[in-house]
């Protein structure tokens, strides 16, 4: 039995969501600002930096068993993207729109719905090895 599948599938549809709002907030960025009431520099700059994320998330996911130590590495990320998701609609609830602060709450809940499911996928992993041995 492939006890990474679980994970790896988690980590291939995280790389998915990280190219896709690469994408989207690079390209997107000028006109997304005044909908979401955020700096165009500020979308751009996240979108630029899930583009490493995207590409490790991919590795991860192509890996025969992903690394234990480099995954929950990557989870953490997911972690503190959600913390600072939060932080951005505390911290600039002045300027962000409704619909800014429902695009950063719902990409913020979903990535922490990834990292959960990354987290059990990591445990899986764990659990199987600890079996074997």
């Amino acid at each position: 039995m492939d006890n990474s599948l679980f994970l790896r599938r988690i980590f291939k549809l995280d790389a998915l969501t990280c190219f896709a709002c690469f994408a989207l907030l690079t390209v997107g960025a000028t006109p997304l600002a005044p909908l979401f009431g955020l700096d165009a520099l500020f979308l751009r700059t996240a979108g630029l930096l899930l583009l490493p994320c995207a590409a490790l998330f991919l590795w991860l996911g192509t890996r025969v068993a992903p690394p234990l130590a480099l995954s929950v590495v990557a989870i953490l990320g997911n972690f503190l993207w959600v913390a600072e998701s939060v932080a951005v609609m505390t911290t600039r609830q002045d300027t962000l729109t409704a619909i800014g602060t429902a695009f950063v709450g719902t990409q913020a809940a979903a990535v922490l719905v990834l990292a959960l499911l990354e987290s059990h996928g990591v445990k899986i992993m764990r659990r199987a090895t600890a079996m074997a041995r």
